[in-house]
């Protein structure tokens, strides 16, 4: 964990989504399934199509940068991952009822409602189910099913205590290193790329029009005016500026340069294998851990959110514990 990313994590619940995916993850995992079943749970049944469905939640937990080739490679790990999801959301619908808890007809409705009018028609939202070989009285009823785990999940974790001022503090003392925020340079990048078929005279072309367009930085030409025309990096869509950077996330060539020079200064002509590079640093942050005080609730929701999950995965696993669970090998 990064001090960047020092913040809550979402809570992760097993729970059937009621987001549709979109047409590119369909076609990198065939989500069309049958009445075959998959597992049994206390001795209800769960079909292939509905593992199907769970793997689209899964699909998309993992966003949409992952190449579609990766993905169909790992068809089979999100197979045993949904029939894991499948078992424990059953477990947790089983474990609601068993406590009395119920949805209304308005409860329903509302979700039901809610997810219509996240697509532009009802033409689209009619082709989605279809897509998803779903009928409206089977969306119906995983959107019954999770209401029922978020309602039994809301009672189970109302008596989760928010952590004391001395568990913070220990986390904190624990921590340091992970919460000290690594020194950091905002950058301003200018690139001439280069390919591996350049000859070296391209390439010599390529060096002196990158010295061109530093001399005329030198003498008062806006750096981000010269990046937007001229670089080929993405950054040129936004005037060269790349952000933020720690040592690790720039290339040796450009690391030392980058946390050497002083703020305002502008680079020499730097080459790696993409090419020529141009570099501005325009501030510079020094490692740095922050006082307790100024991260103490971040610290207080994420610690609370550890217990959260640590009592889901309690109950879940004392669920498990007393069922019976019979997984069919999948055809």
């Amino acid at each position: 964990m990064k001090y960047s990313d020092f913040q809550p994590m979402m809570l992760l619940i097993p729970v059937v989504s009621l987001l549709l995916v979109s047409c590119s993850k369909q076609e990198a995992i065939d989500i069309q399934g049958d009445n075959e079943i998959v597992v049994r749970v206390n001795e209800k049944p769960l079909t292939k199509n509905q593992m199907h469905c769970e793997m689209v939640n899964l699909l998309l937990s993992v966003g949409s940068d992952m190449p579609a080739q990766l993905l169909q490679q790992k068809e089979t790990e999100f197979e045993l991952q949904a029939i894991q999801n499948l078992i424990n959301t059953e477990l947790l619908v089983e474990e609601a009822l068993r406590r009395g808890l119920t949805i209304s007809e308005e409860e329903v409705d509302m979700q039901i409602n809610g997810l219509r009018a996240a697509y532009e028609s009802m033409e689209t939202y009619s082709l989605e189910l279809e897509i998803r070989a779903l009928t409206d009285e089977e969306l119906t009823e995983e959107a019954r099913r999770g209401l029922l785990v978020e309602k039994l999940l809301d009672q189970e974790l109302q008596i989760i205590q928010s952590p004391s001022d001395e568990e913070i503090e220990e986390f904190y003392n624990q921590n340091k290193e992970v919460l000290r925020r690594p020194e950091q340079v905002l950058v301003s990048h200018i690139l001439i790329q280069t390919h591996p078929d350049d000859s070296d005279g391209v390439r010599e072309a390529k060096r002196e029009e990158l010295e061109t367009l530093r001399s005329d930085i030198e003498n008062g030409a806006d750096f981000g005016d010269i990046a937007s025309r001229y670089s080929n990096c993405p950054s040129s869509q936004r005037r060269g500026n790349l952000g933020w950077l720690q040592r690790e996330q720039l290339p040796a060539e450009l690391s030392d340069p980058a946390f050497t020079l002083d703020k305002g200064s502008l680079s020499p002509v730097l080459e790696t294998a993409d090419g020529f590079h141009l570099i501005r640093i325009e501030d510079h942050r020094p490692a740095l851990l922050p006082q307790l005080n100024d991260i103490h609730d971040d610290i207080l929701l994420y610690v609370l959110d550890l217990h959260r999950r640590s009592a889901i995965q309690s109950l879940i696993e004392q669920l498990r514990s007393s069922a019976s669970i019979e997984i069919v090998p999948v055809s």
